[in-house]
């Protein structure tokens, strides 16, 4: 197969919603490339917490040998850094952080302090990282807008960030879910009068008819006026006229409903179509497509804000070398998505 014939059969899955797409930290840096950091950089300071004696050590050493300049340090800081992420594995430098402060909440406390939080106000979308705030432009989220775009089965993210989240425009999501409750209040109401329709036509049934048979029962119940005017009892034409009233009022009532559900099923498939913000594997039983998938965590909206992931209260990222062994067990369904 040439490249050629590959990229029209990627391009048809596609269109036909046969692709998922799998976002890591890289992508988010299209926003801001000094803001968000990378996945080595984000446990840079880490790094050099952990090994500060030995990295030191050997810059001592360096000017030793040489008279190197400020960016020279910075240049071999970054180089002992990441041959220490490649030789010991990032995930352990974690777990040996979390081990070197006794409390989980650590890690927390370190990745907050490194990922940009988003805000909202009047209108506008800001991100603020410590001491610095600057708006989120429409340009700046032209990427993940064209990504979130793109007709994927699911979008799923190892990120913390909430950037896919906000490049989604909910105002569509929104006005379908607000009308969508309304048209179920109104669906509710009319079956209620339905039920009391047909309740006081069985009375009328009762004053002025006489069933013959089980048969009867069942035609009066279903056709209230096509019982035989053989079984009606004296003077039960009088209220034959009130009868087929209530008989008009059930059946217009019975067309409102079948137009809300008609409308409610419309409504509910645009809806489908629209994506879905999953943070815990149990919203995956209301739509197994057209979800962004946070497998990973997601930032807390405030430092007290609920504390956990995926129904385990004692995390909130998914980082360590122990959260990646006991995934899959701990998190399941999001692992047989995978």
């Amino acid at each position: 197969m040439t490249t050629i014939q590959l990229l029209n059969e990627l391009k048809t899955k596609l269109e036909s919603q046969e692709m998922s797409v799998l976002v890591g930290s890289g992508f988010s840096k299209n926003v801001d490339g000094d803001m968000f950091p990378s996945w080595s950089g984000l446990l840079y300071d880490l790094t050099y917490e952990l090994y500060k004696r030995e990295i030191d050590s050997a810059w001592e050493k360096e000017l030793e040998r040489t008279t190197p300049s400020n960016t020279d340090k910075k240049a071999f800081h970054d180089q002992m850094i990441m041959a220490i992420g490649e030789s010991i594995g990032y995930l352990t430098l974690v777990t040996m952080f979390i081990e070197r402060k006794g409390i989980r909440e650590s890690i927390t406390a370190y990745i907050e302090e490194r990922i940009p939080s988003i805000s909202r106000e009047k209108g506008n979308l800001y991100l603020t990282l410590n001491d610095c705030r600057k708006e989120l432009t429409q340009g700046m989220l032209s990427q993940h807008r064209t990504l979130v775009n793109l007709p994927w089965n699911n979008i799923y993210t190892t990120n913390y960030d909430e950037l896919l989240e906000v490049a989604v425009d909910n105002m569509i999501r929104e006005e379908l879910e607000k009308r969508i409750e309304a048209l179920e209040e109104e669906l509710a109401e009319n079956q209620e009068e339905e039920q009391t329709i047909r309740m006081e036509i069985a009375v009328f049934l009762e004053e002025i008819v006489q069933p013959e048979s089980q048969e009867d029962v069942e035609t009066d119940r279903l056709q209230p006026l096509a019982m035989s005017r053989k079984r009606m009892k004296p003077q039960g034409d009088q209220k034959e006229s009130l009868l087929k009233g209530k008989q008009r009022n059930l059946d217009t009532v019975l067309k409102r409903i079948t137009d809300t559900e008609e409308d409610l099923k419309a409504l509910k498939k645009g809806l489908a179509k629209c994506l879905t913000i999953v943070k815990d594997s149990s919203e995956l039983s209301l739509k197994r497509n057209k979800n962004i998938i946070k497998l990973h965590g997601s930032l807390r909206p405030q430092v007290n804000s609920s504390y956990g992931f995926d129904g385990d209260s004692s995390r909130q990222y998914i980082v360590s070398q122990d959260d990646y062994l006991t995934y899959p067990e701990k998190h399941e369904a999001f692992t047989q998505l995978m």
